[in-house]
């Protein structure tokens, strides 16, 4: 059997034609042919006729090549690094043809000089990022195996680009020391997408703990583009995992780690779905556009698990919040989010994250870790959901509350007004951190929450004095109520207007068995007479209180008033602070 029939059968095996074998030379050129070129030099130099082939066995460029006249001169241009089209030296421009590199599937970028071969212990190796976007802008994608460091970001910039390994976190690309620019991966177009790719930026580029480096973004999308996908992709390290810049982008099945924010997004209509952040410095989820998504998962952030910030319209269903240091949900000037299956644990036990600096053990933090954190929001519903037990450690104590109010002014403590609680099932939970943040709560509506925060449904919250549980002889108190717009039908306490005086009924039930104080304004209830409370008791007294000043505001449905004991000596009122356990409601 002559060389030409070994090289006929083995390149029939790769599926060619013997009759396309390069055969320029004596029997020593048929063997080279046999055992592949070994540079891309020698199939250049080759003399070659439309349709010939050769193999070339260069380490990490491998591959079967077949030579065309009829290639776009622009490809070949185009081709600096050589990873589709070998230019004959005796036709430099490429006007004839290329030899040009037969394949089906997904570019490698290990044909355009990519090497994959990232060192641990130095934390260095070849810059691949040309490699990689050369094999994009020029095949439309880009197939990674293995740990590639870069020095510039991975782009995506034709509509349908993509990135893509062979199976979830199987392609690393690491941001290594002298990196420039402010992404790992970049997509700019619609319909790009990235599936399975880790992306790095490493501590010594940016530290997201301290913020000092260069504040590089793992995964980034931008411009107004539509349906960028994201599955199955890491980030880790950096300013923020996935920084979502561009419009209704769906990730699924993502995880953010050890990020300053785990994913920020700041265009509409975006879609997380089965998503985690772990170790955010900051922030696990920050939006400041419309947000939709379920099953999200965030544990040990820094600041805030989710943070919503200026939004329309929010719907999110599936919330796990484990471990946050400072609160589980912040809505800054938030209106209308619906956020439902909450789930809480573990508040206030992120002994990782003090402002930047590690808590150790048996420190006490200076700071509270709340459930809800509201800044001038209103009208959101949050349902439960379940909260865990806070602060089950021993060896660290930090306060937390179900519910803080934020004001951007001094002077105007209820701006988050009208939000619903629903459905929360809690276990020793503390309402909220001083009067005033009581009185905020008082201004929104906890519906169906049971647990140690049961007492506070449809009764404390309702009502709010200074005098909780006694008044002397002459003295008296301030107080505040808070209507709900909702009528009980069944129990509904009731207020409303007539002839400029206020009238207050609670349930018959409640009355007769004397529990609760109970405000009549009203000249025909009971023979009582205008600006005077009748309180009746199990023991049949009825202390005389003076009820004056009787304002209300409609915007925030505030009911205020002032009382005055009477009679000769002091009465214990022991529910003072509370109204009936039922809703009250305007009429």
């Amino acid at each position: 059997m002559s060389a030409v029939d070994v090289v006929a059968r083995g390149l029939a095996a790769r599926g060619l034609a013997a009759n396309n074998i390069v055969t320029s030379g004596p029997d020593a050129t048929v063997q080279q042919a046999l055992d592949g070129y070994v540079t891309r030099a020698e199939i250049k130099a080759l003399s070659a006729s439309e349709g010939a082939r050769a193999y070339l066995v260069e380490a990490g460029r491998e591959g079967a090549f077949v030579f065309r006249s009829a290639v776009p001169q622009e490809r070949i241009v185009a081709d600096t690094l050589e990873g589709l089209y070998l230019v004959p030296d005796g036709d430099p421009s490429g006007a004839n043809g290329a030899w040009s590199r037969i394949y089906d599937g997904t570019a490698r970028p290990e044909w355009f000089g990519a090497v994959a071969d990232f060192d641990w212990d130095t934390e260095s190796g070849t810059d691949s990022a040309p490699a990689i976007n050369a094999c994009i802008a020029l095949t439309g994608g880009a197939f990674l195996a293995g740990d590639y460091c870069a020095l510039s970001p991975i782009e995506l910039f034709n509509v349908g680009d993509c990135l893509v390994t062979a199976g979830a976190e199987t392609a690393q690309v690491f941001a290594i020391a002298g990196f420039n620019g402010d992404a790992v991966v970049r997509l700019h177009e619609s319909r790009c997408y990235a599936r399975g790719v880790v992306a790095w930026v490493l501590s010594e580029v940016y530290d997201p703990a301290t913020q000092v480096g260069t504040p590089i973004d793992c995964f980034v999308t931008t411009g107004s583009v539509y349906h960028q996908y994201l599955v199955d992709c890491r980030a880790v390290g950096g300013r923020r995992g996935f920084s979502l810049g561009a419009l209704e982008g769906k990730l699924r099945g993502c995880h953010a780690d050890s990020n300053f924010d785990g994913y920020y997004v700041e265009n509409f209509d975006n879609y997380l779905n089965n998503v985690t952040a772990k170790d955010s410095v900051n922030y696990g989820i920050h939006s400041e556009c419309g947000l939709e998504g379920n099953n999200l998962h965030m544990v040990r952030s820094g600041q805030a698990a989710l943070s919503l910030f200026n939004q329309v319209p929010v719907m999110l269903d599936g919330v796990f919040i484990d471990t946050p240091a400072r609160a589980g949900i912040n809505l800054k000037q938030t209106n209308g989010a619906i956020i439902n299956s909450i789930y809480f644990t573990k508040m206030g036990e992120n002994r990782s994250f003090d402002g930047g600096a590690s808590i150790g053990s048996g420190t006490t933090p200076d700071y509270d870790c709340n459930y809800f954190s509201f800044t001038n929001s209103r009208h959101n519903v949050l349902r439960g959901g379940y909260i865990a037990v806070q602060n089950t450690t021993t060896t660290i104590d930090r306060g937390g509350h179900y519910f803080v109010n934020f004001a951007d002014s001094a002077d105007d403590t209820l701006r988050s007004i009208e939000n619903r609680f629903e459905n929360f099932d809690t276990a020793d939970v503390v309402i909220a951190k001083n009067a005033g943040q009581r009185d905020s709560m008082q201004a929104n509506k906890v519906i169906d929450c049971h647990g140690t925060l049961s007492k506070y449904d449809n009764e404390g919250l309702l009502w709010r004095s200074d005098q909780t549980t006694s008044i002397a002889a002459g003295a008296g108190f301030s107080a505040k109520m808070w209507l709900s717009p909702e009528i009980n039908s069944t129990h509904g306490s009731r207020f409303a207007m007539i002839g400029g005086e206020w009238l207050a009924r609670g349930s018959a039930t409640n009355r007769a068995a004397g529990k609760f104080l109970v405000p009549i304004v009203n000249p025909s209830d009971s023979g009582s007479k205008d600006g005077v409370f009748t309180a009746t008791y199990a023991n049949g007294t009825a202390p005389s209180l003076t009820l004056t000043n009787v304002a209300y505001n409609a915007a925030t449905r505030v009911l205020t008033f002032d009382v005055t004991n009477t009679g000769a000596s002091g009465i214990t009122l022991g529910m003072a602070a509370r109204m009936p356990t039922e809703n009250l409601g305007l009429a």
